[in-house]
């Protein structure tokens, strides 16, 4: 295991959204795998940090078949990485768009990713 390259970083935000869009869990769920083989922390900022493997099929199962992903800007800078997402969401009375943000620190097969939303 080592800790992943810029472009591996790249390739993986880039990966799990395509996959993610596409319905394709199996895809996501091998790109995470790559990176965080031996852990992963998943942290929705203001509440504890949680063991990544459920979260991602709790995450999954909620909302993949309500919500797509517009990427507007993935940066890089060493063993991070940040996303700025425009999320649209299908709710009962149309669509709307939920701004996030998501960081992500990669370390030797660890992932911690940190999701934050507006708060209701």
């Amino acid at each position: 295991m080592s800790i992943p390259t810029t472009q591996a970083i790249r390739e993986f935000l880039e990966q799990q959204i395509d996959c993610w869009n596409s319905g394709d869990k199996e895809g996501m769920l091998k790109a995470y795998r790559k990176v965080a083989a031996n852990s992963l922390k998943v942290e929705y900022v203001g509440s504890p940090v949680i063991d990544g493997w459920p979260a991602l099929e709790e995450m999954w199962s909620n909302y993949n078949t309500i919500t797509k992903i517009d990427p507007v800007e993935i940066l890089i800078n060493g063993t991070e990485g940040a996303c700025y997402l425009r999320n649209q969401v299908t709710t009962p009375d149309g669509a709307i768009i939920s701004p996030s943000l998501e960081t992500y620190h990669f370390g030797d097969g660890t992932l911690h990713a940190r999701y934050y939303h507006n708060a209701h």
